[in-house]
C-alpha cells in the first residue's frame, strides 16, 4: 500500500509543478506580448479618433429642401413655427454618424438650431448648425463621447432671427424629450 501512495504523491507533485509552470509562463507571455499589443492598439485607436475628428470638422450636414419621407411636423403654437426632429436617434458608435433628422420646413419664417443634452445633465452632446427655412439635416455627429446604451435626452429648439447659433439671441425655445441609442 505504501507504494500506491508514493506513486500517487509523485503524480500529484508533477501535476502541481506543471500548473505552476503554466501560470508563470502565461504571466510572462501576458507581460511581453499581450500587454505590449494593448499599448499599440491604444496608439492606433488615438490616431483613428484624430482622423475621425478631422472628418467631423469638415462635415456639413445641412441640405436644402424637406426631409425625404417627412410626415411628422411639430407645431409650437406660441410662436407659430414648425419643426421635425427624430425622437429616437441611433448611432453605431459615439463617433459615427447618427440619424438626427431635423427639418426647418419652408413654411417657417425663422431660422432655428437644436441643442441636445442628456436628461438631468448640463453637458451638451449635440448642437446643430443654423437651419434656415426649407433646410434639413439627415445625419450628423455627436460632440460628446457616450458609451454603448440608450439615453434619455432633451432636445431644445432655439428659434432665432439671426445667423448665429447663440442661445442668448433666440426669440423663443421649446423642448422635446428624445432617446439616443449607441449600439
Amino acid at each position: 500500500m505504501e507504494r500506491f501512495y508514493t506513486i500517487y504523491d509523485k503524480r500529484n507533485m508533477w501535476i502541481i509543478l506543471i500548473i505552476i509552470l503554466s501560470l508563470i509562463l502565461s504571466t510572462i507571455g501576458y507581460i511581453f506580448f499581450i500587454h505590449e499589443d494593448n499599448k499599440f492598439l491604444e496608439v492606433s485607436s488615438n490616431v483613428e479618433m484624430e482622423e475621425i475628428d478631422d472628418e467631423i470638422k469638415e462635415y456639413n450636414p445641412i441640405k436644402d429642401g424637406p426631409l425625404e419621407g417627412s410626415k411628422k411636423t411639430r407645431n409650437n403654437e406660441s410662436t407659430n413655427f414648425s419643426y421635425t426632429l427624430n425622437s429616437f436617434i441611433r448611432f453605431k458608435a459615439s463617433k459615427s454618424l447618427g440619424d438626427i433628422k431635423i427639418e426647418n420646413p419652408g413654411t417657417n419664417k425663422y431660422n432655428f438650431f437644436v441643442v441636445i443634452k442628456l436628461k438631468d445633465k448640463e453637458e451638451v452632446i449635440y448642437k446643430s448648425p443654423i437651419l434656415k427655412p426649407n433646410q434639413h439635416i439627415d445625419e450628423d455627429y455627436l460632440i460628446a463621447k457616450l458609451d454603448k446604451g440608450t439615453y434619455e435626452a432633451i432636445a431644445t429648439i432655439f428659434v432665432t432671427k439671426s445667423e448665429s447659433n447663440d442661445e442668448n439671441e433666440s426669440i423663443t425655445q421649446c423642448n422635446q424629450e428624445i432617446k439616443i441609442k449607441i449600439s
